[in-house]
């Protein structure tokens, strides 16, 4: 009877070489097809996009919709870090570029495994595929959780200049321009674009609009709705509502920095807790160990 290691070496084999015959049929059929594509992909940002039609292969051979529910959703928060125009490629290549590690990585690590006769090698490779396309997600998302709290962090301070100027009789354009001139802060770069929507012929509205939904901020929502709701009416009554929503937003703040606090003031408690027993042992211990009994 055969030994186990035997069958284990046999079935790698078999499936790298299933996935290896994969690879050269994408390889014949679509290593040529899309150059151009390959040419666009940001070399800074993916790795190994000479390799890339595999994916893009595999998408176009089942016919894989990047407009699903999931491309839906990745592509709202790329909305939130690029511009509307280059969200669909970068998303399809992102896409790609997962198919290509995980129809590159694994069949390479079943083969050295196979004939290394070492099988940690087919589990640490299969790992490192998924963790790979798992990360590239997680990448995103977190640079869109940076950028909202970016743009959390400077928007009160906004917010009160606007009141100000408004106040002080500035038309709403004129007080974005000032309130954003000179600054390189997101919001104040999101602000810069609105305007200058708004100078290539956009109504405000439209450009309001279009600023608020680039991003799934509640906060910069509820503040797009209101200045669009007075902007269909008179206006008069919009820097009395921005300073009710400033106000807010200030007391919001101040109570979720002292939420904060008192949260890092209980974590704290564990490990001055643990200093003191630490502490108190080194104390005692000693004068135990002193005593004669």
């Amino acid at each position: 009877m055969l030994p186990d290691e035997y069958y284990i070496r046999l079935y790698l084999t078999i499936a790298a070489s299933v996935m290896v015959v994969i690879w050269l049929f994408l390889y014949f059929k679509y290593g040529a097809r899309f150059k151009e594509n390959i040419q666009a992909v940001n070399k800074d940002v993916f790795l190994l996009p000479e390799l890339f039609f595999i994916g893009y292969g595999v998408i176009e051979l089942f016919r894989i919709d990047i407009y699903g529910s999931h491309g839906q959703k990745r592509m709202k928060l790329l909305r939130e870090l690029m511009p509307v125009a280059d969200v669909a490629f970068y998303y399809y290549t992102t896409l790609a570029s997962q198919i290509t590690y995980i129809l590159t990585i694994i069949p390479l690590a079943l083969l050295v495994s196979a004939f290394s006769e070492d099988y940690v090698i087919a589990l640490i490779g299969t790992v490192l595929a998924v963790v790979l396309v798992i990360y590239m997600d997680y990448d995103t998302d977190s640079k869109v959780e940076k950028r909202r709290n970016e743009i959390l962090s400077d928007f009160p301070h906004m917010l009160s200049q606007m009141v100000l100027l408004i106040n002080a009789g500035m038309t709403l354009r004129d007080t974005l321009k000032k309130v954003s001139e000179g600054k390189e802060e997101c919001l104040y770069k999101e602000i810069g674009i609105t305007l200058n929507d708004i100078n290539n012929g956009m109504s405000e509205f439209e450009a309001l609009k279009a600023f608020s939904d680039r991003y799934n901020i509640l906060e910069i929502k509820k503040f797009t709705t209101t200045i669009l709701q007075n902007l269909e009416k008179s206006g008069s009554e919009l820097g009395d509502i921005l300073a009710e929503m400033s106000n807010t937003i200030w007391l919001e703040r101040s109570n979720k920095v002292r939420q904060m606090g008192e949260a890092a003031s209980s974590k704290l408690m564990i490990p001055i807790m643990i200093i003191f027993i630490g502490i108190l042992l080194m104390v005692m211990v000693p004068i135990f160990s002193s005593i004669s009994f």
